[in-house]
């Protein structure tokens, strides 16, 4: 997250300002957008899926799409929350809950099974500084890049490049394809 929210505040956009799209997307070469679009377009090839599992949620989940997106899809506020939320309360969040964890493991050390030369006062077995620290932080590295090689290989989340920019005026509500099929039939 410290990584991704830093490449983020690099180059991401979070403005509603109008463009002209010029990007590697040539299918919307010309096309005008908001300037967030075009950041998305430009820094990736996937927001329609977070809108349909809020929508998801039982009872609360339309008045918490309604709530994050700042009205119907796509919304006016939702790049800008998610943006924040990325770049500053998350990596926060977890900085804050690895640290309390560390200072909890520093004064409770950890626990161990009883054994001989075990007792409520001492730790058996090796530090975890350097062997488990190495130890752990490889096992979470490869784990994390074979995770991440398999989602990409074979996972494709709304290719939002397809649908172009947001237009209101494209959008039918279908009451006249129903009123057109009674009428000719």
């Amino acid at each position: 997250m410290l990584l991704t929210g830093t490449f983020l505040t690099l180059f991401f956009q979070p403005s509603m300002t109008d463009v002209v799209y010029h990007g590697s997307y040539h299918s919307l070469d010309g096309v005008r957008m908001s300037e967030a679009y075009a950041s998305t377009l430009n820094i990736s090839f996937g927001l329609r899926v977070l809108y349909g599992v809020l929508l998801a949620i039982p009872v609360v989940g339309s008045y918490l799409a309604f709530f994050l997106f700042g009205g119907a899809y796509p919304g006016n506020d939702i790049i800008p929350r998610l943006y924040i939320l990325h770049v500053l309360v998350i990596p926060g969040l977890l900085l804050a809950l690895i640290s309390a964890h560390l200072l909890i493991m520093v004064f409770q050390k950890h626990t161990q099974m009883p054994g001989k030369g075990r007792t409520n006062s001492n730790v058996v077995g090796q530090p975890m500084y350097p062997y488990f620290m190495a130890k752990i932080g490889a096992f979470f590295f490869f784990f994390t890049f074979a995770a991440l090689a398999l989602a990409s290989t074979f996972a494709q989340i709304d290719p939002i490049w397809l649908y172009g920019p947001y237009t209101p005026a494209v959008i039918s509500a279908g009451s006249a394809v129903g009123r057109e099929a009674a009428l000719s039939g």
